[in-house]
């Protein structure tokens, strides 16, 4: 669902696909994150990244899905590679029975045609094994942050924190889009009873003018 104030979704659709096929949008993120990390005293390419995904639960609208075991979610992974700033570097949608190990490299991959720097990527164990293809194909390292104690329970591990803080975004953003389609829904009822109303109302004054 668009906002109002934008122009029909064929015509929407059109111009995203033609750029997202000519590569303008990547250009501007592109752009963008430079721009940012140049803004807070960085190099415009970050030399570290961190990996990081999160299953969660499918609507009913369909698509790519499949259970996770060990979270007990059927339905999709979120796949996000940021940098220590939290800028995200590329995302990938995959179904959530799938280990994080089998995209690892698919969500790097891209990155390597838009930056020249050497990097290494922080993940946490889920990706232990990874580094030898992470190192043989894009010339990487692979650093798995360990857990800084043994206890059982939840903990942040500093650098993943950045991955986490954007999926939670992400999540945040996607559980209020229904309630923001219903919202727009809502709002164009409200308008058309309006001009039913107004409507109705010039009716009424031509036919006491009339008579």
């Amino acid at each position: 669902m668009l906002p109002g104030e934008f122009a029909p979704w064929q015509t929407v659709y059109y111009y995203f696909r033609r750029w997202r096929e000519e590569g303008r949008l990547q250009c501007l993120l592109s752009a963008l994150r430079r721009t940012v990390r140049r803004e807070e005293g960085r190099e415009g390419e970050p030399s570290a990244l961190i990996i990081d995904c999160q299953s969660v639960s499918t609507s009913r609208a369909g698509g790519i899905a499949s259970y996770d075991a060990y979270k007990n979610v059927k339905g999709r992974k979120r796949h996000l590679a940021v940098d220590t700033e939290g800028l995200p570097w590329n995302v990938l949608v995959h179904a959530a029975g799938d280990h994080e190990s089998q995209w690892a490299i698919q969500v790097l991959a891209p990155i390597r045609y838009w930056t020249e720097r050497n990097k290494t990527v922080f993940a946490d164990s889920a990706y232990q094994g990874q580094g030898e293809e992470v190192e043989n194909k894009l010339g990487w390292s692979l650093s798995i942050v360990e857990r800084e104690d043994e206890d059982s329970g939840f903990s942040v591990d500093p650098k993943r924190s950045v991955a986490r803080t954007d999926l939670q975004l992400a999540r945040r953003l996607a559980s209020t889009h229904p309630r923001l389609r219903t919202q727009n829904r809502l709002q164009r009822n409200d308008g058309a009873s309006r001009a039913a109303e107004n409507r109705t109302e010039s009716a009424r004054l031509k036919i006491k003018t009339a008579s």
